[in-house]
């Protein structure tokens, strides 16, 4: 089976549906050892006979998890076992990369108040410097030793 992303909202029924695709609901069980009926209602989340929500065991989800190829703990979350929230990978990313620009932002700036500095505090005329000079002197500096 494919690795497929879930969704925020999902329920672990309809992932492990989704996930199954055009394999057979006995199939699907029989690669899980479960019954294709207890299966059926995993996948639907409610028991028809008494209307009630299907909880499956820990054990069963582990089952499950290892049959569909998706983690233990995505399993357990989805089933409310375990309060791990399942965030889309999309936003994760797009808040990784604002926490960067504004990172290399903030170390421009940075770098601009450093220089600044100093600048003020040399004993030389940098009224007309170019502000990398200062950086093509550290780099003479190094490669002289």
């Amino acid at each position: 089976m494919k690795r497929e992303r879930v969704t925020t909202g999902e329920t672990f029924g309809n992932l492990l549906r989704r996930l199954r695709g055009d394999m057979s609901l006995r199939d699907a069980a029989k690669k899980a050892n479960v019954s294709h009926a207890y299966l059926d209602r995993i996948e639907k989340g409610i028991d028809p006979r008494s209307g009630k929500r299907i909880e499956p065991s820990v054990s069963v989800l582990r089952a499950l998890a290892t049959a569909y190829n998706i983690p233990s703990e995505l399993a357990l979350s989805l089933a409310g076992y375990i309060d791990s929230p399942i965030v889309d990978e999309q936003r994760v990313r797009e808040i990784v990369r604002e926490e960067l620009a504004k990172a290399r932002e903030e170390d421009a700036q940075a770098f601009a108040q450093e220089h600044q500095r100093f600048l003020e505090q040399s004993p030389f005329d940098h009224s007309k410097a170019n502000p990398y000079d200062s950086l093509i002197v550290l780099q003479s500096c190094s490669t002289d030793e």
